[in-house]
Parts: structure tokens; sequence; C-alpha cells
């Protein structure tokens, strides 16, 4: 299963390996709300076990929350509790939050990745037009040329806050004037932020994600920056362009010197 458009396993191991394991447990022993000792007892248990003590034990309590059926927990499963648990330990600790979630502050790191991407798999001319803003260039602008309809055109945006990616959704309809398909291109950890802000939870954030996209007709292109070769993942594919000018189309090509 995925969370976010990362697999959960990823999530799994990333938390061990930034060493959140101890954090999140005791964040899922205080929501189980146990008696007594009994939650100290839990987590001496937990301190004295093997790494393969820990995961059985972190699985256990996930398990025994999603079987309570808490309001905040309804109808997510125990992957998506330890997750959101995952979430809150990172959510003000940047580096962590980037190691965990494959994220940056920093748009521009993406332009680069989804241009060459573009590049090796789609076969476009892709022209990083980040710097171009006078003119409303989204982040990266890409070109293949047709036999029957001509140069086929896609315009990329890059957005890495949720604010930012509202602030696409406005944008789609001037890209959408010379561009075939329009595309976001974000990561998991935005992903993240649309769940948390539409609906409390991160487990909600791909279909929230896809739901704000279908309003204007927009794909999505997600990089896990701790990934490897297959960090780059198209998510949503969007619909052609209802609002195309082919003038301004061609006005574009002509710009940047692509034949039609």
């Amino acid at each position: 299963m995925t969370i976010c458009f990362l697999e959960f396993d990823a999530i799994w191991e990333r938390m061990f390996r930034s060493k959140l394991e101890y954090p999140v447990y005791e964040s899922l022993i205080e929501r189980l709300a146990l008696k007594g000792d009994d939650a100290q007892i839990s987590i001496r248990s937990f301190n004295k076990g093997t790494g393969q003590d820990r995961a059985d034990y972190l699985v256990e309590a996930a398990k025994n929350l999603e079987a309570k059926h808490l309001g905040i927990y309804e109808g997510h499963d125990w992957e998506e509790i330890v997750a959101q648990h995952v979430y809150r330990e990172v959510e003000r600790h940047p580096l962590l939050y980037d190691r965990v979630f494959g994220h940056t502050k920093d748009e521009a790191t993406l332009y680069s990745k989804i241009r060459g991407y573009l590049q090796r798999e789609g076969e476009y001319d892709a022209y990083v037009t980040a710097d171009s803003k006078r003119e409303r260039w989204p982040d990266v602008f890409c070109a293949k040329p047709g036999r029957i309809r001509g140069t086929y055109t896609v315009s990329i945006d890059a957005k890495v806050r949720y604010s930012e990616f509202a602030r696409f959704l406005e944008q789609c309809t001037m890209f959408s004037r010379y561009s075939n398909h329009v595309f976001v291109c974000t990561t998991p950890g935005m992903i993240a932020e649309v769940g948390m802000k539409r609906r409390g939870a991160i487990a909600n954030g791909e279909k929230e994600f896809k739901s704000m996209l279908d309003t204007v007709g927009a794909g999505a292109y997600v990089i896990d920056l701790q990934g490897g070769r297959d960090a780059i993942r198209r998510v949503h594919d969007g619909s052609d362009s209802q609002n195309l000018d082919e003038r301004e189309k061609a006005r574009r090509l002509e710009m940047l010197r692509i034949a039609r």
C-alpha cells in the first residue's frame, strides 16, 4: 500500500533508520491510554527488545488502536496509524521530515529531476523556464514534435507547500492556454500536508490531492527525494487542455525556437 504515494515499507524503514521507533511507540501507547502501570511496563519492554521485538510491539500497539475505532483513526488501518504518528514526530523537524517523506523546502531541487525524467522517459525536448516569469512560464516546459497534430506541449510547475499548490490550481488556466497538458510536480511530504490541511490525516492526502487536481484537469508527478531509480512517479494523468489557444502555443514555441 502507499501513503502519500510512498510505499509503507519505505516509511517503516526510514522510521527505524532515523531512530524514531521509540517516540512513535511512546505516542501510540499514550493514545491507547493504558491503565495503571501498564504504559510504563510496555515502554520498558519495548526498550529492552531487539529490533524485531520493537517492530512487533509497534504493530501490536497500532493494531490495538485500529480496533478501538477512535474518531481520528476511524477508517484507517494500522499502517496508516503508524504513518500518522511518524508524521507527528517529524513535522516540526525539517531534516527528519525531509528524510522520511522525501521532501524539500526548495522547489528548484525538482526542476532538473523532472526535466531529465521527461527527456529520458517521455522523449520530450524539455526546458527549465522557471526564471522566465515575466511571460508567465511554468517551471519546466516540454515539447514533442508530432506528425499529425503538430507539436505536443506540456507545462510542469513544481510546488512543495500546500499554499503554493493552491496557487498552482489558479495558474492552470494560464498554462493550459499554450499547453496540451498541465502537471504539478511535488513530493510525498507535500501530499502529507494536503491530507492534514484537508482531512486531518496524511492517509487522506492522495485522495484529496487528486480531487483538487480534477477541478482543473491537471496531472501530477511525485518525486521521492530519498528514493532510488524509481523515485519519480506519474501518479495522476489529468486530462488534455480544454482551453488551448493554438496561436498562443505557436508564440511560445517560437520564443523557445522550437520547430512546429
